[in-house]
């Protein structure tokens, strides 16, 4: 049944139908329409979005990551949200490592690489997530701390995060990590430059003043 387009699209309506009640072997059928097509996502998403079933196999949990970190990066980091504790944060640094390497989070997934584009698109939508204060601390120590070749432009992404969010000298810091004076056509001197002449006096007054945040008004 599962064995051309017209076959998966029966087989959907009767796996999803509402007379079966629990859902049996979601795991494993989530887990084969996921491995099944590498250019459309649209059968595993729909099984999963109508069964909503419970995944207790991290295989399948890993497959259905790798579909919503391809559809939509909000999609994937709100689902992330949703599940325990013990998963929460490995799943967010999977979305993170998934935009900065441009290939899937695990090698459950048939799908190639990101292009250069698509990769591009998805780290801006990345450092605009609403993130909590602990989900900040993840985001800040996967890229300061991480070891992996493979997640290209770890510093420029942690550096961009923190001028998105208003943390300019936090973003002069994460600067000085950086190996280049130019990358991916942007003048990081330059930047910097622009920054500190943007906080201007106050940056002065903030060097020779620390903040002592321990104090009280």
């Amino acid at each position: 049944m599962l064995t051309n387009a017209y076959g998966v699209q029966t087989a959907l309506e009767y796996l999803s139908h509402p007379s079966l009640g629990i859902p049996t072997f979601a795991d494993e059928i989530l887990f084969h329409l996921v491995r099944r097509d590498k250019s459309d996502f649209t059968v595993p998403l729909a099984y999963y979005h109508t069964v909503n079933p419970p995944l207790t196999n991290r295989n399948a949990l890993d497959a259905l990551f790798d579909c919503l970190c391809w559809v939509n990066i909000s999609e994937a980091f709100f689902f992330s949200r949703t599940q325990p504790e013990t998963l929460r944060r490995y799943l967010f640094e999977q979305l993170i490592k998934f935009v900065l390497s441009g290939t899937p989070t695990t090698h459950l997934s048939r799908r190639k690489e990101l292009t250069e584009i698509q990769r591009a698109n998805k780290a801006v939508e990345l450092i605009n997530l609403p993130l909590t204060e602990d989900e900040n601390q993840w985001f800040e120590e996967c890229l300061t701390e991480t070891n992996d070749n493979t997640l290209r432009d770890a510093k420029d992404t942690l550096l961009m995060r923190r001028i998105g969010t208003g943390r300019f000298k936090e973003a002069l810091q994460a600067k000085d990590g950086l190996d280049h004076g130019k990358l991916d056509g942007i003048n990081w001197e330059s930047l910097r430059l622009g920054i500190e002449k943007g906080l201007g006096p106050r940056k002065i007054l903030e060097d020779m003043l620390p903040i002592n945040h321990s104090e009280k008004d």
